[in-house]
């Protein structure tokens, strides 16, 4: 759940602090009043695609950041805790963008400096954005698998597999280099062979030009 949302030097915001209930939460406002610029530094936050064009004018640098509290039952928990990001019994992720004029764009996951790549991965399961004729995330197959393994609370087992299934990838791949250096030993082998058997036909002497 998202709780907390603040601006500093975005678009036309000079600075904005907001903070969110649980529950139903609607923003209203005349055309113009700026209510889509949240939801812009939102998909900023998590992962979307950054411009120095969104920095206010005179200004050398934007700070977006935002709060969550995470459900114990949401799967992005042990992801956390597996980066460090999270200790064993954290619920509470604050997600800081910076975008600069510089092009030196920095991204904090708990203070933690992360590339945008693993933000998109972890921040993009917390909130869903989407407008009028846009497809939302439960239209993808891997948020639908999502679901159906935590309704079938199969999470654990998922993930069991997966560790097995890379342990059995990694060993197919060694047998796979062991086979490859054997075949190779076995054709040097036969080189040789044949050479030594060339120069026992040719009857060669020590000593003969």
């Amino acid at each position: 759940m998202l709780t907390e949302l603040r601006i500093t030097n975005f678009a036309v915001i000079e600075g904005l602090s907001l903070t969110i209930d649980s529950g139903f939460t609607v923003l209203t406002g005349e055309t113009g009043a700026g209510k889509s610029l949240l939801i812009d530094a939102v998909a900023l936050l998590i992962g979307g695609r950054a411009s120095s064009e969104q920095i206010r004018f005179g200004e050398d640098e934007a700070h977006l950041e935002a709060s969550f509290e995470i459900p114990r039952s949401h799967s992005i928990l042990d992801k956390l805790k597996a980066q460090d990001i999270l200790g064993p019994e954290d619920s509470h992720l604050v997600i800081r963008r910076i975008i600069a004029r510089s092009g030196r764009n920095r991204v904090y996951l708990n203070g933690i400096l992360t590339p945008v790549h693993v933000l998109e991965e972890f921040a993009g399961t917390l909130i869903d954005i989407h407008g009028q004729h846009d497809q939302q995330s439960l239209l993808s197959s891997v948020a639908q698998l999502e679901v159906l393994d935590a309704f079938g609370q199969i999470r654990e087992l998922r993930d069991q597999y997966r560790v097995l299934h890379q342990e059995w990838v990694g060993s197919r791949q060694a047998r796979a280099e062991v086979e490859t250096t054997m075949q190779h030993r076995a054709h040097q082998e036969d080189l040789l062979k044949f050479q030594r058997q060339e120069l026992e036909e040719a009857g060669c002497r020590i000593g003969e030009e």
